[in-house]
């Protein structure tokens, strides 16, 4: 297939306008590493975004959700870093623990203000992984909302 014939695949394809013998041309047509290309990797990347989710959706198999997994990926590292701040703090008596904090060049030794500092961070973290939970669960739904659009025009 030339890019010609390639390049008008894509843009019909794109226009919702292929037919299932055209858009199985053109699945052949971009496994082949030979077609590069802005348009030719942008239509790779929603077919295979279309392609997973309808293998997804047809799997009598349920998988575990992906923000599962990245609450699971959050809590773990939320996990590490209060083991390393646990593990950096000595085990001796409060009164002979050393505190040490290093932030903009200074060095801070107040436990209180180097505690404060450590849940902070523990803070940012659950804000990053709840951020990165509701983006995926959107994302999610916009593919749901695409794959049920394309179901209805298909049938």
């Amino acid at each position: 297939m030339n890019q010609q014939e390639l390049d008008r695949l894509i843009e019909l394809y794109f226009d919702g306008l292929t037919t299932e013998a055209e858009e199985h041309t053109l699945r052949h047509a971009l496994a082949d590493p030979a077609h590069t290309g802005a348009a030719a990797d942008e239509a790779r990347a929603v077919m295979g975004v279309f392609a997973a989710a309808r293998c997804r959706r047809d799997s009598a198999v349920r998988e575990t959700s992906r923000p599962k997994l990245w609450r699971a990926a959050a809590a773990v590292v939320a996990a590490a870093i209060i083991g390393a701040v646990f593990m950096a703090v000595p085990r001796h008596t409060e009164r002979e623990a050393s505190y040490i904090a290093y932030h903009d060049g200074n060095t801070i030794t107040d436990p209180e203000t180097v505690m404060a500092m450590a849940f902070a961070d523990l803070g940012a973290v659950a804000q990053a992984a709840d951020a990165i939970d509701h983006s995926i669960e959107a994302n999610i739904a916009a593919f749901g909302a695409a794959l049920n659009s394309e179901n209805t025009l298909t049938q």
